[in-house]
């Protein structure tokens, strides 16, 4: 029985030792030499890793077989690739047809070239490591040298690589439909590179210390404005007027609202179309308010949510309705989250919540008083319920209902709670 022991551990040994060997001799495939230190190589492991220790001999030779196939294949005859940051833009052609040559990946090739670049850049330019409680927000000059890198790390990128360099050249299908649609690999690098140059001129709009007064706040939403303005011109000038509508249903702000909403609703392309176009009118008949709000303004723009809310009801359906208004609509949001503690307050009771309460934010702002507050905690008793109705006024969200100290009501039922 010994004997049997000591000779099955005399074969696991010779085994381990074979596979140790081949593993070295293999460790060097596609041409990359065995320079254990070097980026490039420090991948090869990983293979073996996978492989659980479980490879046999045979496996091993061959891996060994196509590790020299795979440095004949790239003309150096078995000449090692090793990591070193180039200097030139020769050099980076050279390196990126030894990795062609080596059978990469393109994409792979110019993650090493990005990497690279970063290398140098940092070499050349460290950053400066500051204390964990002092300022890191970037200055204005450090901004324009990061934008100022990265252009010309782009443009290396593109010389170096051609057409496999260029933006568009390296997105996967998901990507192109979801921004860019049908759109030609001409237009949608010339896209992106109009994208790139005005979001550096919008981010130096933006203060990077202190506060802003109300005055400093305006000039710079004008100047913002303005900006996207100029931006948009660009891309109408660019692209045909259904290229563009296409392009800005995709990409734009309310683009970007309606999707949000939309969150986990499953909508038609037709209905998300119809959504896109009542949310972009909205917010064109609708700006973003800022500053000092006159009172008829907010108003204005409460009354015309709360018919924009209608278009929404009539596009979706009850149901789907309150969910999209929960994920665009802040007050909305916090009012159903309130109520949903209460199993017997639907989802349409919730709504005309919320509806009241936005004509009582209406009559403080018009006539600068409390409105009637017993007139609407009798409505409010008549959605709920009584209890409920009791327990809401005592969260955030209820509290506008509470009547002063030493104030009593009289509730005059004139329906169910919803």
């Amino acid at each position: 029985m010994k004997s049997a022991v000591l000779l099955v551990l005399l074969s696991l040994s010779l085994g381990a030792n074979v596979w140790l060997a081949l593993g070295d001799k293999a460790g060097a495939p596609l041409g990359l030499g065995s320079q254990r230190n070097s980026s490039l190589s420090s991948t090869q492991p990983q293979s073996q890793a996978e492989a659980g220790g479980q490879r046999s001999a045979a496996t091993g030779a061959a891996v060994e077989r196509g590790a020299a196939t795979g440095a004949q294949a790239d003309g150096t005859g078995g000449a090692p690739v090793v990591w070193q940051v180039a200097n030139t833009e020769a050099e980076y052609k050279a390196f990126v047809e030894k990795m062609k040559a080596a059978g990469f990946p393109i994409r792979v090739i110019r993650s090493m070239l990005q990497a690279m670049l970063r290398q140098k850049a940092e070499a050349e330019s460290p950053s400066e490591v500051r204390p964990y409680w002092q300022r890191t927000t970037p200055t204005k000059e450090e901004v324009a040298q990061r934008n100022a890198r990265s252009r010309a790390e782009q443009e290396l990128i593109e010389s170096v690589l051609g057409a496999d360099g260029r933006p568009s050249a390296l997105m996967t299908a998901e990507q192109r439909e979801r921004s860019f649609g049908p759109l030609s690999n001409d237009k949608i690098d010339a896209l992106l590179k109009i994208e790139r140059d005005y979001s550096e001129i919008r981010s130096s709009t933006y203060p990077r210390q202190g506060t802003t007064t109300p005055e400093e706040y305006r000039a710079m939403q004008e100047q913002r404005a303005l900006v996207d303005k100029e931006k948009l011109a660009d891309i109408a000038a660019l692209l045909t007027p259904a290229e563009l509508e296409a392009y800005q249903m995709r990409t734009s702000e309310a683009s970007y609202k309606v999707s949000r909403a939309l969150q986990d609703l499953t909508v038609t392309e037709a209905e998300f179309k119809r959504l896109y176009q009542m949310q972009k009118a909205f917010d064109e008949a609708n700006p973003s308010l800022s500053g000092n709000i006159s009172s008829e303004t907010w108003s204005r723009r409460l009354n015309a949510q709360l018919a924009y809310n209608e278009q929404l009801r009539g596009a979706l359906g009850e149901e789907r309705f309150y969910n999209y208004v929960a994920s665009s609509d802040q007050q909305y949001a916090m009012l159903a989250r309130s109520l949903a503690q209460y199993p017997s307050v639907t989802p349409a009771a919730t709504y005309q919540v919320y509806q009241m309460q936005a004509q009582m934010r209406n009559e403080m702002s018009q006539n600068k008083q409390r409105p009637d507050l017993e007139s609407y905690n009798a409505r409010l008793e008549t959605l709920l319920g009584a209890e409920a109705a009791a327990a809401f006024r005592k969260t955030p969200a209820g509290r506008m209902y509470t009547l002063p100290t030493g104030s009593t009501t009289t509730v005059i039922r004139t329906g169910t709670g919803g």
